[in-house]
């Protein structure tokens, strides 16, 4: 075996596994058994799994639970292909009974049935992905994306809350696309969804990680799994599997760390075996596409006026970030009435009425986006609740203003800031991380404080604002603070400047 090999079967633990992919040869055939030092063994929800014997246990009580299970929601189908995908790698290490191997393909048979199977490129994908695992079957698969590379969960129907660039669901997406291009052997494929994986790491902060809160609703918003597959993206992109934090991925306890080392293992050995090159193109140069990203220094902004549920934009230097802004509708600890809904429109890859112009030193960006109401997910049903964004950045200064459609009351709604600090100095006083004490007050500037780095935002308008302290870990995008102004048309528009 070769010194390249070697090393890559001690990055790549699956080697063995892996090459049977590339002589066509399904998983049901395979007969492994774990090494000894197998990291991927070691991690701590396998590590039970040494033998055939704790391993069947598994085996029959997560398979038991998948027939039983419900996929009458796009998330239960999701979770289950996932768990499936687990059981196919893993199963590959013991000699299966025959009787396994067809409990999977019925499983497989049965969800090819499911209603989102029919437009949802996520799920296809998945599909697909296990049907070559379970029985080296290539269904037939493609890959519906604009032509500057972004793709949409959903294709071929307009679906509110699935229109979006989500970053979690369409870096799975990318991923699996680029497993499926080398099983396929598709070409084609390939160069789709390296434009797809490019198209998502464009997509990342300053710091080249993930913007939170882009485009996803506080409770589905999982900062871990977005930063896991950020790094299997770049990984793919530069064919250095180093890129990828296993340590972290093994880490997380839960599933969907088992799944993201289990595609990494199938995908990295045959991204080192193909002889296909992609050259990085430069992407995000249609400004109708709803938001823009802008970097100077260490100062990013990400500004949308597409969303569901979701944020406006957010702002950050260095480590201190505003990290979601959006109205929201009393009372403020229920993130079900934050934020805008507005979605793309699948037939013209366009939304008119942006307006948008950036260099590298600058960028202007405005449109209108509807506050988004928690009565109903139906677009059509939502109250006229409007408002206008305009955000207008020079080198590290950004004007964000926003100006509501004056023929709806907003009784109860305020514009609220979920931002990332140590402490937020407030004129004379200090609100603290991690405090029980909120502040009060007409607080014209405020300074963001993490580390080294400073935020200041400074409101054009009089008006009240209260800071609230947060937990900062899981809820609220994860913020240290909420920044709360009470909206009031007193004032026809709400500016601030942010630095």
């Amino acid at each position: 075996m070769s010194e390249s090999i070697c090393e890559l079967e001690k990055n790549l633990p699956l080697w063995e596994l892996e090459k049977s992919y590339l002589g066509r040869e399904p998983f049901s055939k395979v007969n492994l058994s774990p090494k000894k030092g197998n990291s991927f063994f070691h991690s701590s929800l396998v590590m039970t799994l040494q033998d055939r014997e704790s391993f069947e246990t598994f085996l029959k009580s997560l398979l038991t639970s998948l027939e039983k299970s419900s996929t009458v929601t796009h998330h239960d189908l999701a979770s289950a292909f996932q768990k499936l995908t687990i059981l196919l790698v893993l199963s590959s290490y013991f000699s299966i009974q025959d009787c396994y191997r067809d409990r999977f393909i019925e499983l497989i048979r049965v969800w090819k049935e499911n209603q989102f199977l029919e437009n949802d490129q996520l799920i296809n994908a998945m599909h697909s992905l296990c049907s070559f695992l379970a029985c080296a079957e290539t269904e037939p698969y493609s890959l519906y994306q604009f032509e500057f590379g972004g793709a949409l969960p959903h294709w071929g129907y307009q679906s509110d809350g699935s229109n979006l660039f989500l970053p979690q669901q369409c870096s799975e997406l990318a991923v699996i696309s680029s497993i499926l291009a080398f099983l396929y052997e598709d070409k084609e494929l390939y160069f789709s969804s390296m434009k797809l994986v490019e198209f998502h790491l464009h997509l990342l902060d300053a710091r080249k990680k993930p913007i939170k809160a882009m485009f996803t609703r506080e409770f589905n918003y999982s900062c871990t799994n977005e930063q896991l597959l950020s790094s299997c993206l770049k990984a793919i992109l530069s064919k250095d599997s180093q890129e990828v934090d296993m340590a972290s991925i093994a880490s997380q306890k839960c599933f969907y760390s088992m799944y993201l080392q289990c595609l990494k293992s199938i995908l990295f050995p045959l991204l080192k075996e193909t002889l296909w090159s992609y050259k990085p193109q430069i992407l995000l140069q249609d400004h109708n596409l709803g938001f823009a990203i802008y970097e100077y220094n260490d100062f990013n902004v990400f500004t949308t006026i597409c969303g569901n549920n979701s944020s406006l934009g957010s702002v950050s230097k260095g480590d201190a970030q505003i990290i979601a802004l959006g109205p929201q509708k009393a009372p403020l600890y229920d993130m079900s009435s934050f934020g805008i809904m507005r979605t793309l429109d699948i037939d013209s890859e366009s939304l008119d009425d942006v307006e948008c112009t950036q260099d590298s030193n600058s960028l202007f960006f405005q449109g209108w986006a509807r506050c988004f109401s928690s009565n109903t997910e139906s677009q059509e049903k939502l109250e006229d609740r409007w408002l206008q964004l305009t955000t207008d950045i020079k080198k590290d200064k950004c004007n964000l203003k926003l100006r509501f459609y004056d023929n709806m009351t907003f009784d109860n709604y305020y514009i609220c800031f979920y931002v990332k600090a140590d402490t937020i100095t407030l004129d004379d006083r200090f609100a603290v991380k991690g405090s029980l004490d909120s502040h009060t007050g007409n607080f014209s500037h405020l300074a963001l404080n993490t580390g080294e780095s400073t935020l200041h935002i400074k409101s054009l308008f009089d008006s009240e604002v209260k800071i609230t302290p947060l937990s900062g870990e899981n809820a609220f995008y994860g913020a240290d603070f909420l920044i709360s102004y009470k909206i009031n048309f007193n004032f026809p528009e709400f500016i601030w400047d942010i630095y």
